[in-house]
């Protein structure tokens, strides 16, 4: 006789199996139950509907101002399309939709949405990245937990520690502006105009939330650069040596005003070893 742990995984395996065999018979448009399920054959059809619905209403919640350019009709089939292609992994709808902006560039997305090929892409990053910024874990307040180690260690030896949330994207100058008129302007969603297709300037922006608000800031391409190097987990030191910001102390202090990080640490002697072979 197996242990209760044993017992345990071995029914959370056969209810995996239980409810992947469900999901498979929902996206592959079954017209009759997966064997270990059973009921009325309308039933599998409003299961099927009601995870269509859901797909649809959860991306457009991620991405309000894309879901407002496009017809409802190409919104529900990217969100059906993205539910069978990237099927939701937890209970939390939140994290699912991520993969919009790379759909929108794939075959399928070009096919179903060819005229905002030229922006659409970019909108979508953009509004994953506030999306998920408005969900990350709160942070402190105030100056980065040891900031005076800029002063008193090399900076080969510092890492900047993250808010969580931030990043830093590259952007078309149509997208960014769509997205900044609709939500920081006063103009109504109808009246919002989608960016010309012609529009081929790219702009670099930081995304980070302070409190209840998420803010989006155009950055000079060297500071995006630099930041980038940062968020990667290399050292001050690193960073500074491959991508230096032009002005070094305008870039800091934007990022302390801002709160982009939240800790300055400190690697020991093995986190700078070559860690080479005996």
């Amino acid at each position: 006789m197996g242990t209760a742990a044993g017992r345990l995984t071995a029914a959370a395996r056969a209810e995996h199996r239980h409810q992947t065999a469900l999901l498979a018979a929902l996206q592959g448009g079954a017209q009759a139950w997966p064997t270990g399920w059973c009921g009325p054959a309308a039933a599998l059809s409003s299961h099927r509907q009601h995870a269509r619905a859901t797909a649809a209403r959860t991306l457009t919640v991620a991405y309000p101002v894309l879901a407002g350019q496009l017809a409802p009709a190409d919104v529900a089939a990217a969100a059906w399309d993205l539910w069978q292609r990237h099927p939701p992994r937890q209970g939390d709808l939140g994290t699912w939709g991520g993969h919009w902006a790379g759909w929108l560039r794939s075959p399928a997305g070009r096919a179903r949405c060819p005229t905002v090929a030229g922006w659409a892409a970019d909108l979508a990053r953009l509004e994953w990245g506030v999306h998920q910024a408005n969900r990350a874990e709160d942070a402190p307040e105030g100056w980065p937990a040891g900031l005076a180690l800029l002063h008193t260690t090399d900076p080969v030896r510092l890492v900047l520690q993250p808010r969580p949330g931030l990043a830093v994207l590259s952007l078309s100058t149509a997208a960014l502006a769509l997205w900044q008129t609709q939500t920081q302007g006063d103009v109504p969603a109808a009246e919002v105009q989608p960016p010309p297709p012609a529009g081929r300037g790219r702009t670099a922006v930081v995304v980070c939330r302070r409190g209840l608000a998420v803010g989006v800031r155009p950055l000079p391409a060297d500071q995006a650069r630099f930041t980038r190097h940062l968020l990667r987990g290399e050292s001050l030191g690193q960073a500074l040596a491959q991508a230096a910001p032009h002005d070094f102390q305008a870039w800091l202090q934007t990022a302390l005003t801002d709160g982009w990080w939240t800790a300055v640490d400190c690697l020991s002697a093995v986190d700078l070893s070559t860690h080479e072979e005996p």
